[in-house]
């Protein structure tokens, strides 16, 4: 009997390490580095663009305008859907052309994710990658 319950200890333990974590990582951000294949360059925003979980509520600062949405960790991958933005107008167009970069790739993609030091990192197929520091969001 002790030979199956540890046998099963060892599956369930298995089992968790192959899905990853099954909640989103709670903790406000603040990007440091977007590296994505489709976008050269980028434009300093008027405002730090930001990222707030807490729950399955994602939050932030996009650069010019907020915004807020779902976010769920599925197979290990942290999505994030059904985000609303308000609607704010920036005077320079380059600004705005970036945030909106930034929340259309954060909702495109399935991120694989880690924390270093507090910090989140956020990665996809593509090789576009978001490097968030912890606690400044």
């Amino acid at each position: 009997m002790r030979h199956r319950l540890l046998i099963l200890l060892a599956v369930t333990a298995l089992a968790l390490v192959a899905t990853g974590c099954s909640s989103p990582p709670d903790g406000s951000w603040t990007l440091v580095s977007f590296a994505n294949p489709e976008v050269e360059g980028s434009v300093p925003l008027p405002r730090p663009v930001t990222l707030a979980i807490e729950g399955d509520v994602a939050s932030g600062s996009s650069g010019c305008n907020t915004y807020s949405g779902k976010v769920e960790v599925a197979g290990g991958l942290l999505r994030f859907s059904s985000v609303a933005v308000t609607a704010m107008y920036c005077d320079n167009q380059a600004v705005m052309a970036t945030e909106a970069r930034y929340l259309e790739v954060l909702v495109a993609h399935d991120w694989r994710f880690t924390t270093d030091g507090g910090d989140l990192r956020l990665e996809a197929d593509d090789d576009t990658r978001l490097v968030l520091e912890f606690g400044t969001g």
